[in-house]
């Protein structure tokens, strides 16, 4: 069970705000605070928020990377990480669970390891050794430096069943007598299967094995000379990254998302795959516009496009269309919104049922889908009609997501805007209960955001019993 810190949280409380003469700094101000020391000291854009500050102080994260700490300290005038109450994670004693690995699954082949190899020395020294750039694969593990303590105790926790499997991918990759581009496959289909498992198991969990498998994948891709071999690898790695940062968005940890899309997006301008940048180059502008950069995005936009073969499928073209539009929506643009979204439509008609998706991250994508897209950028625009007209398409497919509950809370957030309270906190309770399978962090948040929408005191029951669940799944006795 995570201790609170309490050091961390005296430190900040007893710093003044630069805002407020008298008051206490804010976890909000904190974290401004910290990303412009980041910034002006190491040059690197960092996004970190209220949340991680949250997080740092409920001691969910321990040790936070060096130039946080370093922040930090500076900020809060302390000599050591230890006065901020930062500690090393200490490695577990052996213990049943802690099964000692085989050699050969932790090592390169032709290297001997010592003996008693242990699963946390084993797992610190390979998470180390994928930081080192070999040959055109960019070290962009090294970006997993902050969540390495966290996801490692998250592997920990799932028990032997997972590590074992993990293990055992491992020796087989160690003994499969093949050419790196089979062995990139083999990795890329287990890539792709964590992605279908997105919506049955927390993110934290999910990112640990995902982490894993990404590990082995890019030490592939170093020992892979032939070019085909090389864009193979940079194609599935683009693709592991872009599912990590999903993943990282659903933990809100915005600033590791950030740099998890830059990474997917680098790696498929290596792979010279022209439709896998665009979709990475899509997903990454849809990231920016929903974490406040709407301009930026519409950039990103119009670089997916330019990325894009003059022609392509439909599917891809109705995929981009739409994020055309959320973009615009972000940007308060309503002409050139409602224009994609028309031109995304008619993308949509020409979709044959026989049509087959590029490759397994672009999904199909339908009347339903376009609806989704619609919906939420009719909110995004204020527009309650149009959102509430496009609600039952939108939500149709009963799941457990977080892009469901997403839908589900625009659909709220629309009843929210005609002021009919009690339908709104109803559809956030349902939201709330679809994604109860992730405990999605970005969920949780635009929960909070339809609950402002609402009034701050209100006799519905709907409302109170949103009150109540959002209490529960965000305590504040910390």
């Amino acid at each position: 069970m995570n201790q609170p810190n309490h050091q961390l949280r005296s430190a900040r409380e007893r710093t003044e705000s630069p805002h407020a003469r008298g008051e206490s700094l804010s976890r909000r101000e904190l974290a401004e605070l910290v990303n412009a020391a980041v910034s002006s000291t190491t040059g690197r854009t960092v996004v970190i928020d209220d949340h991680y500050i949250g997080k740092l102080e409920r001691g969910v994260i321990r040790w936070p990377q060096e130039n946080y700490r370093a922040a930090l300290r500076a900020i809060l005038r302390v000599p050591s990480d230890a006065e901020l109450g930062f500690r090393r994670p200490r490695r577990p004693h052996p213990s049943p669970a802690d099964e000692t690995i085989p050699s050969a699954a932790l090592t390169a082949p032709g290297t001997a390891p010592p003996s008693g190899f242990l699963l946390a020395e084993a797992a610190d020294q390979q998470l180390r050794s994928t930081t080192t750039p070999a040959g055109n694969i960019p070290a962009d593990l090294a970006l997993l430096e902050e969540w390495s303590a966290m996801l490692r105790r998250e592997l920990l926790m799932q028990g032997a069943a997972t590590l074992t499997a993990l293990t055992h991918l491992e020796s087989y990759l160690s003994a499969l007598d093949a050419d790196p581009a089979t062995k990139v496959a083999v990795l890329r289909s287990m890539i792709t299967a964590q992605r279908r498992r997105e919506g049955l198991m927390p993110a934290p969990g999910l990112a640990g094995i995902v982490v894993e498998h990404m590990r082995l994948l890019r030490a592939v891709g170093e020992h892979a000379r032939e070019p085909r071999a090389q864009r193979l690898a940079a194609e599935a790695l683009s693709e592991g990254y872009g599912f990590l940062a999903w993943l990282a968005w659903d933990m809100w940890e915005i600033g590791s998302a950030q740099r998890y899309y830059h990474a997917a997006v680098r790696m498929a301008r290596q792979s010279q795959h022209p439709t896998l940048t665009a979709y990475m180059l899509g997903s990454t502008a849809v990231f920016t516009a929903k974490s406040g950069n709407p301009h930026r995005a519409l950039d990103l936009i119009h670089q997916a496009r330019k990325s894009l073969p003059a022609h392509t499928q439909d599917t891809i073209e109705a995929w981009l269309y739409s994020t055309s539009a959320a973009a615009h929506a972000s940007a308060q643009q309503a002409d050139e919104t409602w224009r994609y979204l028309d031109m995304a439509h008619e993308a949509t008609t020409r979709i044959r049922v026989d049509d087959n998706p590029p490759w397994p991250w672009i999904m199909r994508f339908d009347d339903q889908k376009l609806a989704g897209y619609r919906l939420v950028a009719a909110v995004d625009l204020h527009n309650p009609t149009v959102a509430l007209r496009s609600a039952p398409l939108a939500t149709k497919v009963q799941v457990h997501s977080a892009q469901h509950a997403l839908n589900l809370l625009a659909q709220a957030d629309a009843h929210a805007m005609n002021r009919d309270y009690d339908q709104s906190a109803a559809i956030a309770l349902t939201a709330l209960d679809a994604a109860s399978t992730k405990t999605s962090q970005r969920v949780i948040r635009a929960a909070w955001k339809t609950r402002q929408a609402l009034p701050v005191t209100s006799r519905d029951e709907s409302v109170q019993r949103l009150d109540d669940k959002l209490r529960n799944l965000d305590p504040l006795d910390i």
